[in-house]
């Protein structure tokens, strides 16, 4: 389990851009992306595959102590994206290429942008297969991969004609024919790269797969962005007409595009869910009158019955309306959403963020992701150098200011901005009340592009221009690069939720600590969990910027403490693994 923060840049004197990541059940973290280096200055020893010499694609592997144990690059002579990371017994990579040269065992690379996926070596990163689309008749991109066990599922585009797809009576969803300009392309394959079934996604509008979940009970779920303005009269199977994909199960969630606004403009989201048969059981689009992006391979994930997605829209007002319910905060213009189903049906929904400039949609990176414990991780970009005051931590912030909520325990945590374009990063309970939020970044800009967990550690990464006040940071043992090397570098940040998991945990109120009066002036009970064996116990009360303010003894499962030298404000209780914020007033 980790305890201090790994936060580091990664990247050589041009530009570097991580896209995706993973984690495997050792904890090791594996990184891809791409860049213009051959040359990393804190790497040795980079595995080299192809004749990269322009741009191309990159993957790392890092250990669970945040060593760095291989790094590869791979590509040809022309351009290359290196999208997103898988791994599995096999470390796969998805994205596209426009190298005749490209080191292709599988198909025949052209100047075509062709979708690729390549596989690798767990254990020493040398490579194994590489694959690229056919580009007789398309243009493709892949920008998402997914798996489990042998099976491996990818999405992206097609475009400029129609991708020779592959039927086969283990899936059932097969489309194909292009139906727009451009489609979403969805394939799966077994661990050797070969192609089990491929279908285009999407109607006579144009279509994009940016993220790809599939469940451990082999239920898969897409997302991504379309221009197609109405559903198809077909249900749940591919479209007889030129609407969209449409399912709606009795008891779910079905939005119309532009959440009926007319005149409706530029581009949808759409979530769809196909069953272990590959039958369409769910599709619905989700935005408002103008523009909504999903720009990463981290902008939904599943737990159990749920999905969470999240957002970006140019006009928030538009879209579908805030649930109620935990944490709610009203946008009217540009920024983020985000909204969790279950079992297909909206439960929630909120805006979130803070833009003071006007940021093109088109910049507004987001990541989404679920902790161990059901809770919600967001994360996005912000321009808001205001952050809240403390009375206003841990809710919906005043117009203008940034949201701040200061964890317990040793969770990274800032309360300033350090200039430019930072992440937040915001931690949402199962009952959606916000547990966490903070800044990010350096002086200059940040861009997140993944988002993932594993037991209590959060790992994030993206990029940045910051050359100044980046929160860099190195346990011990662990890859250590604290320098910005030029241009574009990417970062990489795994960071302790040890104390956010822990009290997610706590369910039932018998499992609480519970305090009263809340809010509180003068005296303050704190009553212990009903299960607790024994008192004798240590209560620290902290303020909410993580300084200890005072211990009590608790000689009793019922124990009044003095506040009354205090200063108003929120406060946090913490016994042992268990958490609690009260205000004193």
């Amino acid at each position: 389990s980790p305890s201090q923060d790994w936060i580091t840049y990664f990247g050589g004197n041009d530009s570097d851009v991580i896209n995706g990541s993973d984690t495997d059940s050792g904890g090791n973290f594996y990184v891809a992306g791409t860049t213009f280096n051959q040359v990393f200055p804190e790497v040795e020893g980079v595995q080299v595959f192809g004749s990269p010499n322009f741009q191309f694609v990159f993957f790392t592997k890092f250990k669970a102590s945040a060593a760095l144990d291989y790094m590869t690059i791979f590509g040809g002579g022309g351009p290359e994206n290196g999208y997103d990371v898988l791994a599995l017994d096999k470390v796969y990579v998805a994205g596209r290429t426009l190298s005749s040269d490209f080191p292709a065992t599988i198909g025949i690379p052209s100047l075509v942008s062709q979708g690729f996926i390549s596989s690798f070596s767990i254990n020493d990163g040398q490579s194994i297969s590489s694959k690229v689309l056919s580009a007789s008749s398309s243009e493709t991109e892949l920008y998402a991969i997914s798996g489990q066990d042998k099976s491996i599922y990818v999405g992206g585009q097609a475009r400029s004609g129609s991708f020779s797809t592959t039927s086969n009576s283990s899936w059932g969803y097969h489309d194909s024919s292009n139906s727009g300009g451009r489609d979403g392309l969805l394939i799966g394959l077994d661990s050797d790269l070969n192609t089990s079934w491929s279908t285009h996604f999407g109607g006579s509008g144009e279509e994009s797969i940016q993220d790809v979940v599939i469940t451990p009970d082999e239920k898969l779920f897409i997302a991504g962005n379309t221009t197609t303005m109405s559903y198809s009269a077909t249900s749940c199977n591919v479209p007889n007409d030129s609407g969209f994909p449409s399912c709606q199960p009795s008891g779910s969630s079905q939005f119309a595009f532009a959440n009926g606004n007319s005149p409706a403009l530029e581009d949808d989201i759409f979530i769809a869910e196909f069953d272990p048969e590959g039958n369409l059981s769910w599709a619905t689009f989700m935005g408002g009158s103008l523009r909504e992006k999903l720009l990463t391979s981290s902008s939904i994930d599943v737990n159990g019955n749920n999905l969470v997605i999240l957002g970006a829209s140019e006009q928030l007002s538009t879209m579908q309306a805030n649930t109620g319910g935990g944490f709610q905060q009203s946008i009217s213009g540009r920024g983020y959403f985000v909204a969790e189903f279950a079992n297909r049906s909206l439960v929630w929904k909120t805006n979130y963020g803070c833009l003071e400039g006007s940021p093109n949609v088109l910049n507004l990176f987001q990541s989404v992701v679920y902790g161990d414990q059901g809770g919600i991780y967001i994360s996005g970009i912000s321009d808001c150098a205001t952050p809240v005051s403390s009375m206003d931590y841990c809710s919906a912030p005043p117009s203008g200011e940034f949201a701040l909520c200061p964890p317990s325990g040793g969770t990274f945590y800032e309360d300033n901005s350090q200039g430019g374009f930072e992440l937040f990063l915001t931690a949402f309970a199962t009952d959606y009340t916000m547990e966490f939020a903070t800044y990010f970044g350096g002086n200059e800009d940040e861009f997140i592009t993944s988002i993932t967990s594993i037991e209590d550690a959060l790992f994030i990464t993206g990029f940045t221009n910051s050359t100044q006040n980046f929160p860099v940071s190195f346990p011990q043992d662990a890859y250590e690069q604290d320098y910005y090397a030029g241009n574009t570098d990417g970062f990489i940040g795994r960071l302790n939720i040890g104390a956010l998991v822990n009290s997610q945990e706590i369910e039932s109120p018998a499992e609480r600590l519970t305090l009263f009066p809340n809010p509180a002036t003068d005296l303050l009970t704190i009553s212990l969990p009903k299960d607790i064996k024994s008192y004798q116990r240590e209560a620290h009360i902290y303020d909410m910027a993580g300084k200890l303010l005072m211990t009590k003894v608790l000689n009793h499962f019922e124990t009044e403490v003095s506040i009354g030298n205090l200063p108003s404000g929120i406060y946090q209780v913490r016994v042992e693994a268990f958490v609690e914020r009260f205000i004193k007033i």
